[in-house]
């Protein structure tokens, strides 16, 4: 049931979406309800019928025992009323006016009581948003306006939007939807695409040839990147607040970029609002070209340049030298391609033949990789409770709690969610969590860093620092652990310090 709910509710979010932008595009209504477009499941109808007979998995012949259901004209007037009144509420700026509120509230009460819209305050409400150069928004009220007008046929409603406004409407609103499509896809949103081609159908009739090219041409460029980044930087974010980079990544060279500046924007596109993962998917870049980046540190606000290096390559070159197979798998390492980490440092270990780097290679994979392969199922579950995480989404622990019960041989959902527990203060469930991690695998040195955090918040500082240097021993190579150690000494010696 679950799964059949969450698809209940995309649907309905899609119903959602293609009732604001296609009902007033010209189409079609059939004896009373609008046609409407499912993005990525075609066009359905509702048809005003005096029943309509539920079908699909709630239908008499899925589910024997229960009688057809039906629903009503009137119900589905309700219905539809209802999703209408939602675009008007969702599909709107971020900063609203007064009077769209009132008006807004006005008719939300009307439907509420069961009364039909007043259509003279969804004109006022169009007019006001039209004014207010609100065009999406306004697209929503036209909406709703044209499915009474279709619903009440047998009244002869005289049309309150002339079909010059219409068209002037469509007009603007395509140039709003066109430049929210270009941001989103700048910063790889999910519905860049859909919005470029509602976008282009809503531009269609404007005449002007110029930006149907452009539109084309948003569209081009986005089914070649494939929503996927095609430069590389390598922060991590915590929503836009930088809070490492990965190691030998371009952002760790990077000297005018520290842990905790906020990101403001990349590109002229800001990040405010974004989740974790996209803020992140924008400094990466459509390519690897410089980036024009705002940040705010403190009170501070700088202007940078920062250059993007090229994407992690999609197979492992041979001709690189050891120390550049070494860096490639640590690489591989922080995006989770696990067996892509070990063939590099395969070859770091076969090009140095029991050197220095082969022996770092050696520690490498058994302190800082999974000790068996995990199963892709594994990692993409983990992978999305990693980015709920950094979100600070509560269904991140449950999340984890899964993945730790389907595959409990698989590190590194235990750290995540020893990090989860620490987040919200639960400092005992965070040590014994990264306990059963170092059970599962004893070699794993951050489990071992994480361990000696949790050790200090405790007040065990002895304790503390011999994690902190066994993790060290595991992996020296390894900035993460590294760094916390080194945090640890200095905070040790300044207590000495102190003392003296």
């Amino acid at each position: 049931m679950k799964s059949i709910d969450r698809q209940v509710g995309i649907r309905f979010r899609a119903i959602v979406a293609g009732v604001v932008i296609v009902a007033p595009i010209g189409a079609p209504f059939v004896t009373g309800l609008p046609t409407i477009a499912l993005p990525g499941a075609g066009v359905m109808s509702f048809r005003y019928n005096e029943s309509i007979q539920a079908s699909g998995p709630f239908s008499a012949s899925a589910r024997s025992g229960l009688r057809p259901k039906t629903i009503s004209g009137a119900q589905v007037q309700t219905l539809l009323s209802s999703l209408l009144f939602l675009n008007l509420t969702t599909v709107k700026p971020a900063v609203v006016s007064k009077a769209d509120i009132a008006l807004t509230d006005s008719i939300g009460m009307q439907i509420k009581a069961g009364e039909r819209p007043k259509i003279s305050e969804l004109l006022a409400l169009y007019n006001l948003r039209m004014k207010e150069k609100h065009y999406l928004a306004a697209l929503s009220c036209v909406s709703f306006i044209s499915f009474l007008h279709s619903a009440n046929a047998d009244e002869k409603l005289p049309p309150v939007v002339s079909d010059s406004d219409l068209q002037k409407t469509k007009l603007f609103a395509g140039r709003e939807l066109l430049e929210r499509a270009e941001i989103e896809a700048k910063s790889f949103e999910a519905n860049s695409m859909l919005h470029l081609k509602l976008a282009k159908s809503l531009l269609q009739s404007s005449g002007d040839k110029k930006l149907i090219e452009r539109v084309d041409s948003d569209i081009q460029k986005l089914e070649k990147s494939g929503l996927k980044p095609h430069g590389y930087a390598g922060f991590l974010m915590l929503g836009n607040i930088v809070d490492g980079t990965i190691q030998y990544s371009p952002a760790s060279f990077c000297k005018t970029i520290k842990v905790g500046d906020r990101i403001v924007s990349v590109d002229g596109v800001s990040t405010i609002g974004l989740s974790s993962q996209r803020v992140r998917r924008l400094l990466d870049g459509v390519e690897p070209n410089v980036a024009k980046i705002k940040l705010e540190r403190g009170k501070h606000h700088r202007s940078i340049s920062f250059k993007r290096g090229e994407p992690l390559p999609a197979s492992i070159p041979d001709g690189l030298t050891a120390q550049q197979y070494l860096q490639l798998a640590s690489q591989l390492r922080e995006v989770c391609r696990f067996e892509d980490g070990r063939l590099a440092l395969a070859k770091a270990q076969r090009a140095d033949a029991n050197g220095p780097i082969a022996d770092r290679a050696a520690k490498m994979l058994l302190a800082r990789f999974p000790r068996i392969e995990p199963t892709k199922q594994a990692v993409t579950l983990y992978s999305s409770a990693y980015w709920l995480h950094q979100d600070k989404s509560d269904a991140a622990e449950k999340v984890l709690q899964r993945c730790i019960a389907s595959w409990p041989e698989f590190e590194l959902p235990y750290r995540q969610l020893a990090s989860v527990y620490r987040s919200s203060g639960r400092i005992g469930e965070a040590k014994a969590i990264l306990e059963k991690l170092l059970t599962v695998n004893s070699n794993y040195a951050r489990g071992w860093s994480d361990l000696s955090q949790v050790k200090l918040q405790l007040a065990d500082r002895a304790g503390a620092l011999i994690d902190a240097k066994h993790a060290v021993e595991l992996d020296p190579d390894d900035a993460v652990v590294n760094s916390w150690l080194s945090d640890l000494t200095k905070n040790e010696s300044g207590k000495t310090e102190k003392l003296k």
